[in-house]
């Protein structure tokens, strides 16, 4: 005979105790949670009600479960499907179906959890829960507030719109409280956060699903905003899971940049996302996939306190929102007036405060967001009281001027705080704290400068003493001794730099008109780069004497003692070449002049029987043209009496100026034409 087949336990509570178990794993929020098991179960509004309960009473049904050894008498009863089933029978339907294991494993326990829990519950007490409107970040990564605007446009929703300046806070929340369906309006403080109707559902919208709009809380909005890193600049998100404020950083340092469309991010843009937990790791990283900032985004699974701030010295901004008792959730914990222990708020205190003097520990950071998601004062401005106390050289700084709501006691204005009640989003606390320059070892100015490699500039007169003792009309020597600042790299292998007069000593004696002789026994000097092979850097007057001496009407003579013979019999036998081309052009210059000269001439002569006036005045023209003929017929004889190469002082050199014969022709020419 077969074994009847045990009964199944309702699909809605195996799901949901799937969900609460991920979530207590920490793999995701409890609404991303019960969007993912919809392929499951389609009712995820039951499912997310009944995951909600539970984790809101986890603490005392767990206290119960303790108190009548309820897994020790059932060791195969799944704990997480018995806190589902027992959150339906005390604060759901009160009944459950069916006649399962579990579920009669639930109902044979049910009175004995109640009587336990009587005493820190009243069951009857109607639960106060706020109906929060749902809010939709923009994410600027993917798209922007006027297209999404557009695109919910073209659905049919309605954009209720008002005018901020002439607009209250209050009157805006009123607008809020009113919204009906298929109306939204933009915050009032954060301008890409959109604000929907308490019952809009969003969770599988088109402009959800590409990353265009992200669901997360004003409250949680608050601390990034508060911040507000500019573009290009570096942050730090101390505890990054989930990932919504690490994917609102991104957006904040990317500026304008749609990473959707390719190209670049600006120039420094970068966010760094630690979290120790490896799985919370991987849902961190699968949000920052979606919203596209992990273009920018580097993850690092490691504990906060275990970084080395010394290697992170190009960090600008850190967002510090550590584990809190979270008694701002106010939906999560309605029913949790005790909430939690003494002992546990001590143990988070202490974690908060060693997170912070971590986070103001880093060398060049400029300011730091502390945020909690905590309405009590031990867990807020009870910790920047001590750690401001022994960190001197930072302030609380203002941010979100218009915000009203501020932080608790004296000294603490700069603060925000958000209230679930009055500002229709989670409690959230937020502290911005900016460096001082007091008492401050790491900055130089008084906005913090990295440490690099720093560049010393000499001044004009330290640098090149010739340009400062040089003047137009100055006659006074110059002392090169001296002359010899560089330009120096601290950290890094230095460059000398010669001045003129050490470097080029023919450059700086030499003048218009001097005749002084030039000394090159010192002309020597090099460029010298340390901790290099040294480059030797030879002189004009040392590389290339000829070139050095010969200038234009300088008939000195050459020394060549000290120049090589072959390098002084190369530079004459090409001079002469070329020399000797010179003339040759030179002479057929000259006598295409003469030719042109005659040619014309006889031009004349031909013209002279068409006219009685004309000869008259050809005798006179006939004259002036023979005597140029004739001295062009003299310039060409003493061109050829002399040989076309000279030798002068040992060297070859042209015995007319090219440029001399050539203007002279010219010259002719002209008067030609213009007989």
């Amino acid at each position: 005979m077969k074994t009847p087949r045990a009964e199944p336990v309702p699909r809605l509570y195996k799901v949901a105790a799937n969900v609460y178990r991920d979530y207590n794993e920490g793999k995701d929020s409890v609404k991303n949670l019960v969007y993912q098991a919809k392929k499951k179960h389609p009712n995820i509004k039951a499912i997310y009600a009944l995951v909600m309960e539970a984790v809101n009473h986890a603490t005392h049904i767990d206290d119960a479960f303790k108190k009548i050894e309820l897994f020790e008498k059932e060791p195969r009863f799944q704990k997480e499907l018995a806190c589902v089933l027992i959150t339906e029978l005390l604060f759901g339907k009160k009944t459950l179906p069916g006649t399962s294991l579990p579920v009669t494993t639930a109902l044979k326990y049910h009175k004995q959890i109640k009587k336990n829990m009587e005493g820190e519950l009243n069951f009857e007490e109607v639960r106060k829960v706020v109906k929060f409107p749902k809010y939709a970040r923009v994410n600027s990564l993917c798209n922007s507030l006027t297209r999404v605007s557009r695109h919910l446009r073209d659905e049919g929703w309605l954009e209720i719109m008002y005018d901020k300046e002439s607009t209250s806070y209050s009157q805006f929340l009123e607008i809020v409280r009113n919204l009906k369906e298929s109306e939204y309006v933009v915050d009032y403080h954060i301008q890409n956060l959109i604000v929907f109707p308490p019952k809009t559902q969003l969770y599988d919208h088109a402009l959800i699903e590409d990353g265009s709009l992200l669901l997360q809380d004003k409250g949680s909005c608050m601390p990034v905003e508060a911040l507000s890193p500019p573009p290009g600049s570096c942050v730090l998100d101390a505890c990054s899971a989930p990932g919504m404020k690490t994917s609102q950083i991104a957006s904040k340092v990317c500026g304008n940049w749609v990473a959707v469309l390719g190209g670049k991010p600006p120039p420094g843009a970068k966010v760094i996302a630690v979290e120790r937990s490896t799985k919370r790791c991987q849902v961190l990283r699968d949000i920052l996939q979606r919203s596209r900032g992990d273009k920018v985004t580097t993850v690092i699974n490691q504990n906060f306190l275990e970084i080395d701030p010394q290697e992170y010295s190009e960090v600008d901004y850190i967002v510090v929102d550590p584990s809190c008792s979270g008694d701002g959730m106010v939906n999560r914990n309605a029913l949790a007036d005790s909430g939690i222990s003494q002992e546990k708020l001590a143990n988070l205190c202490f974690f908060q405060k060693k997170l912070l003097r971590h986070a103001l520990s880093f060398p060049n950071v400029k300011k730091v967001v502390y945020s909690t998601c905590s309405l009590t004062r031990e867990e807020n401005e009870g910790v920047l009281e001590e750690v401001l106390s022994d960190i001197k050289n930072w302030k609380i700084a203002e941010s979100i001027e218009s915000w009203e709501r501020r932080g608790e006691g004296e000294g603490y204005s700069a603060c925000l705080r958000t209230l679930p009640y009055e500002d229709l989003c989670n409690g959230f606390f937020v502290a911005v704290l900016e460096r001082t320059c007091e008492n401050s070892d790491s900055l130089q100015e008084k906005f913090s400068i990295k440490e690099e490699p720093s560049l010393e500039v000499k001044s004009e007169a330290e640098s090149n003493p010739l340009k400062a003792k040089k003047k137009k009309g100055d006659s006074e020597c110059i002392d090169t001794e001296n002359n010899s600042e560089k330009f120096s790299i601290k950290e890094e292998p230095s460059l000398e730099v010669k001045s003129e007069a050490e470097s080029n000593p023919l450059k700086a004696k030499k003048k218009k008109g001097d005749s002084e002789s030039i000394d090159t026994e010192n002309n020597s000097e090099k460029f010298s780069i340390k901790q290099e092979p040294i480059l030797e850097v030879k002189s004009e007057a040392e590389s290339n004497p000829l070139k050095a001496k010969k200038k234009k009407g300088d008939s000195e003579c050459i020394d060549t003692e000290n120049t090589p013979q072959e390098a002084v019999e190369k530079v004459k036998h090409k001079k002469s070449k070329k020399r000797k081309k010179q003339s040759e052009n030179i002479i057929s210059d000259v006598s295409n002049a003469v030719m042109n000269d005659l040619s014309t001439s006889g031009d004349l002569n031909a013209s002279e029987k068409d006219s009685d006036k004309s000869e008259e005045v050809k005798p006179k023209k006939s004259k002036k043209k023979k005597r140029d003929r004739d001295q062009l017929e003299n310039d060409e004889t003493s061109f050829n009496q002399k040989s076309p190469e000279c030798k002068v002082n040992g060297d070859l050199e042209p015995a007319t100026s090219h440029d001399d014969v050539i203007r002279k022709s010219a010259k002719k020419k002209r008067k030609n034409a213009g007989s």
